[in-house]
């Protein structure tokens, strides 16, 4: 991969302390109703781990009692990401995705590494309500992460190449941070 001079300049010479305390990078997507975030697809992704864990999830909504606003919304939602609607039957309930997220992040966190990597505001509100550090990753958007690394859609969407999966997401952010933690190895080393 090769990364132009304005991009290195742009994205790799921030300071980037905080991302070194970063356990994983997490994302969900979702469904909305009255403003609120439900997620229907939850994944993370490890520094310098070459694996990415994904699970369903129920959002408990019935698409046809939204409103009309919020079933406008969603159908947009589902059309830009291919995620269908309804959840499989394995699928974690929708009023035990807190409890999963709770139980997620004791397992993730370490040592020093205790933030979740985010880059997606809705899901973010619903980790600081529950009191799980976030912090939001400064990088590209998705689409230009894209450009740079190479990832395969995951099998929950449904065929859609414009959108963008959190399996991806994740994946791209992963990605580029491993690039940016070693660009800032090298540079501290004054070669």
């Amino acid at each position: 991969m090769k990364l132009s001079k304005s991009y290195i300049k742009r994205y790799f010479n921030k300071d980037f302390t905080k991302m070194n305390q970063l356990c994983a990078v997490i994302d969900a997507q979702g469904f909305a109703k009255d403003s609120k975030f439900y997620p229907r697809v939850i994944a993370v992704a490890f520094p310098y781990v070459d694996k990415v864990l994904c699970w369903d999830c129920e959002t408990g909504l019935d698409f046809h009692n939204l409103s009309s606003k919020d079933r406008i919304t969603n159908s947009y939602i589902r059309h830009y990401t291919g995620l269908p609607f309804e959840a499989p039957e394995d699928a974690i309930s929708h009023d035990k995705v807190s409890v999963f997220l709770g139980l997620l992040y004791d397992q993730c966190k370490y040592d020093d590494k205790i933030y979740f990597g985010i880059k997606n505001p809705q899901f973010g509100q619903l980790l600081s309500h529950l009191r799980i550090p976030t912090i939001e990753v400064e990088c590209p958007s998705s689409s230009v992460l894209a450009r740079y690394y190479k990832k395969e859609r995951c099998s929950r969407h449904v065929e859609n190449d414009e959108g963008m999966c959190s399996v991806r997401k994740v994946e791209l952010i992963r990605e580029y941070l491993n690039d940016k933690l070693m660009y800032n190895d090298l540079i501290n080393r004054n070669f």
